[in-house]
């Protein structure tokens, strides 16, 4: 697919403690996503870029699933909040459907 500086793209970021969906998951442009980082977003964010709101949706609902269990994790095991939290999602037959580290 082509994409260039007028084409509909959607990106997720890393969630914070208090993120909803549209925080994380946004439609965008190329232009859109410049003017983003020119505001703020960086590289610490993790942004992922999708060309299908299906899939940025997935992720981003994810990314918020794992920033709540590693907030139980936090919770239940006494984990400082600055240290790295590891979280693996698996299916049904053992199949890794998502990783994440949460700070």
């Amino acid at each position: 697919m082509k994409i260039d500086q007028k084409t509909p793209i959607w990106v997720v970021i890393d969630p914070t403690p208090h993120s909803t969906l549209p925080d994380i998951c946004f439609e965008t442009t190329l232009d859109g996503l410049r003017l983003q980082f020119a505001g703020g977003l960086s590289m610490d964010d993790r942004p992922v870029v999708f060309t299908t709101d299906e899939e940025a949706h997935e992720e981003a609902r994810n990314r918020l699933l794992i920033r709540r269990v590693a907030s139980q994790i936090r919770l239940d095991r006494g984990v400082p909040e600055d240290e790295v939290v590891r979280v693996t999602l698996h299916g049904q037959d053992g199949s890794v459907l998502f990783e994440g580290e949460v700070r």
